[in-house]
């Protein structure tokens, strides 16, 4: 798994020095959790402040001003959760990919046509995807940028989007990215991604004050009954990210149920195509 900071996400989008301190905080939890939930050491986390140096942060103040203005705490959270400096002399859990580049600068990287991305690590990570379309890559962003728009909502992935790129004006097949900007959506794609695993998906669905186990089997999983509703739940064995929701009856999808057991309404997407399950 390959994780790089988008610092094309930083298009000055803040107005107040408050507004850019809680986008540090937004990607240092996204970070953190990665730290505590995820951390492997054949992950790769790719960003460094060179890199973040020169993009606008605060209108009108480049990242490094708008970085240096910045309470004491909040920057050293940044270095030692987001780029891992200070866990050890001399040493950084985190890559500067231009040292080593994979994608060439002689290629054009663009964003919906009108945003040049090349040589970034957008154009990093499409050509990564390009040679090794196998491995897991990720984009991290700063919270209100261009990238994560309702429109390139990741098809899979609640909270998370997919954004196209295209390269050398191939506009036929553009590179779909994943990327995303807060804890929430880090979680939902390390669990599709299965990096993140529980040791029973099913706990909650085991409170026998809450749920009963029926004799129905859906996609090899067994089926419970939410005694208060009487509302059919099973696991998604497909995701395995949230439950699948039916009525009584096993043949209308209304919800979808979260790992906690807590529900909430689908998407128009997540909707469709929902078989009965009786």
């Amino acid at each position: 798994m390959q994780i790089f900071i988008n610092e094309s996400s930083l298009n000055g989008q803040y107005y107040t020095k408050e507004e850019f301190e809680n986008s540090l905080q937004a990607i240092t939890s996204i970070f953190r959790f990665l730290n505590q939930k995820a951390n492997n050491e054949n992950n790769q986390i790719f960003g460094n402040l060179q890199l973040l140096a020169d993009y606008e942060a605060i209108k009108g103040f480049k990242f490094i001003v708008a970085y240096n203005k910045t309470s004491m705490q909040r920057k050293q959270e940044f270095l030692k959760i987001v780029l891992g400096q200070g866990q050890g002399e001399g040493k950084s859990r985190s890559k500067n990919w231009r040292s080593e580049p994979i994608h060439s600068s002689q290629d054009s990287f663009f964003y919906l046509d009108i945003h040049d991305v090349s040589n970034t690590s957008i154009a990093e990570v499409t050509e990564r995807t390009l040679q090794n379309p196998n491995n897991n890559y990720l984009l991290v962003n700063f919270i209100n940028s261009i990238f994560c728009v309702e429109n390139f909502q990741h098809p899979d992935i609640r909270e998370c989007f997919s954004i196209p790129i295209v390269k050398n004006n191939s506009e036929k097949f553009p590179v779909k990215l994943d990327c995303l900007d807060n804890k929430s959506a880090i979680e939902k794609w390390l669990r599709e991604k299965q990096v993140l695993k529980d040791p029973d998906l099913e706990d909650c669905l085991k409170d026998t004050t809450r749920f009963k186990k029926t004799s129905i089997i859906c996609q090899g999983r067994s089926v419970y009954q939410e005694i208060s509703t009487q509302n059919l739940w099973y696991l998604d064995n497909l995701h395995r990210s949230h439950f699948e929701i039916f009525d009584p009856t096993g043949k209308r999808h209304i919800r979808l149920g979260n790992l906690d057991g807590s529900s909430r309404e689908s998407t128009k997407k997540e909707k469709q195509d929902k078989k009965p399950i009786i």
